[in-house]
């Protein structure tokens, strides 16, 4: 990119506003002056580069005396250079009352004698030719000559393939000339890096790597419809909902319809025995602490090690028997929350799988990054962000706006809606700019493998709870 700035700064002043370019040996200049201060440092600037009033260069070629600066007498003018065919070369100058200069008498001498001159005003350039050994490429760095860098009409001229040339017809109507492809592609070359790098305040630029940064994935919600989740397809507050940071959402609620069947039925031979080890440890008693009655249809039972033995046999028992006896409420309500609970994790992780893809067919796969920083009472704050590589899609997105938002012919100053990228990427997708706001389609329900395998993890830290 330094390269390219060397060549802005040395080949196309168009783009840099205030630091244009000025030869004093070429011919096709005009410098405009306002005073006669500026007068005066026009005269030394150009006595200093070996060029004289007309004629006084040939009669002192030894040591280019210029002789005594004139003086001025009105306010505005402007000096021209000679070709060397004419009046042995040199320079002169015109100048103006301030009556004369508002009745135009200037700009018709301007636009009668000099039409295809480059016109200059030195209230814009004299600050950087009075400096001494200035070279237009190393003393001015492009963070320097950025700042003034018209961005926006660089963006007109992009989207457009025009740029203007200051001059107007008889109309009064701006003339245009046509850029060149190569033209078109320098400007848009650098416009991208501009904005990259000077413009969004959540863009990171890291080598030739353009990154958003994003401070949770809830944060795309705002990129889906705002609509409701019908028929499988997903709006923004269940977006919003799945992709929470802190909130914990759960799709369902009175999962279980039918224990025994549902809960029960899902157990695996390792989830049984946690349970009938729960059931030994809490319930069973012994002739030295006197053993436990409960209540089996309608009959009270001492709860012995035989027993439960002979539950262990025969698992529909031993499910019935918990099922029905009000004894083991707590065991049958801790089992059906674990069963719950892994229903709704599933579900969950569908929904959320849905939305996330959706994020990551656009922008790739996030990565967590983290920054120390201090706050203002002197302690430090860890602040966690995501960052994606939208270096692929960066000028995709600027393009589709500046087509879709902005009517550069009309109107060539176009600015974005928001001052970070996300922003306006989400008003793009929105206005139907770029891509279409997200509505994924998921599972309504449960992937019922991954429900029991899930319920079953859970069952031995649900029975303690």
């Amino acid at each position: 990119m330094r390269k390219l700035i060397k060549k802005i700064l040395k080949e196309d002043f168009d783009w840099v506003r205030d630091i244009p370019t000025l030869n004093p040996l070429d011919e096709d200049w005009v410098i405009i002056f306002n005073g006669e201060k500026e007068y005066k440092e026009i005269q030394k600037y150009l006595f200093s580069h070996n060029l004289c009033w007309d004629g006084h260069f040939l009669e002192h070629p030894e040591f280019v005396d210029c002789g005594e600066p004139w003086d001025i007498e009105r306010n505005y003018g402007f000096f021209f250079k000679y070709s060397d065919s004419e009046h042995d070369g040199g320079i002169d100058a015109y100048s103006y009352s301030e009556s004369n200069y508002h009745e135009g008498q200037m700009e018709e001498r301007l636009e009668s004698d000099f039409p295809n001159h480059k016109r200059f005003k030195w209230s814009d350039i004299g600050r950087y030719f009075i400096k001494e050994d200035f070279d237009w490429v190393d003393s001015v760095t492009y963070d320097k000559a950025l700042k003034n860098f018209d961005w926006m009409e660089t963006a007109a001229e992009i989207f457009t393939g025009k740029a203007d040339t200051g001059k107007y017809d008889e109309d009064e109507d701006p003339i245009y000339r046509e850029l060149s492809n190569k033209e078109i592609d320098e400007k848009s070359e650098l416009l991208e890096w501009y904005l990259a790098n000077h413009y969004f305040s959540d863009i990171v630029v890291k080598g030739k790597k353009i990154f958003m940064e994003v401070g949770h994935w809830e944060d795309f919600a705002e990129m889906f419809e705002d609509s409701d989740s019908q028929y499988n397809y997903m709006g923004r507050s269940l977006a919003k909902a799945v992709l929470a940071e802190d909130d914990y959402y759960e799709p369902y609620y009175d999962v279980v319809q039918d224990w025994y069947d549902e809960v029960w039925g899902e157990m695996n031979p390792d989830s049984i025995k946690e349970v009938v080890d729960y059931i030994r440890e809490k319930y069973v008693g012994d002739d030295m602490s006197g053993y436990r009655t409960i209540e089996v249809d309608g009959e009270e039972l001492e709860l012995t090690e035989d027993l439960l033995q002979s539950w262990i046999g025969d698992s529909d028992v031993l499910g019935t028997i918990i099922r029905d006896s009000d004894d083991f409420e707590e065991i049958k309500h801790n089992l059906e929350r674990a069963y719950e609970t892994a229903y709704n994790d599933v579900s969950r992780n569908q929904i959320w799988k849905a939305a996330h893809e959706s994020v990551t067919d656009l922008f790739g796969e996030g990565n967590w990054e983290s920054q120390v920083v201090k706050k203002w009472d002197g302690t430090e704050k860890t602040n966690n962000y995501l960052l994606f590589d939208i270096t692929n899609i960066f000028w995709d997105i600027i393009s589709a706006y500046f087509e879709n938002h902005c009517d550069f012919d009309y109107d060539r100053e176009c600015d974005f809606e928001y001052g970070n990228f996300f922003d306006n990427v989400r008003f793009c997708m929105y206005e139907e700019y770029w891509e279409d706001e997200l509505n994924p389609r998921f599972d309504e329900y449960p992937d019922h493998r991954e429900v029991s395998k899930y319920f079953n993890e859970m069952v031995g830290d649900y029975l303690y709870w």
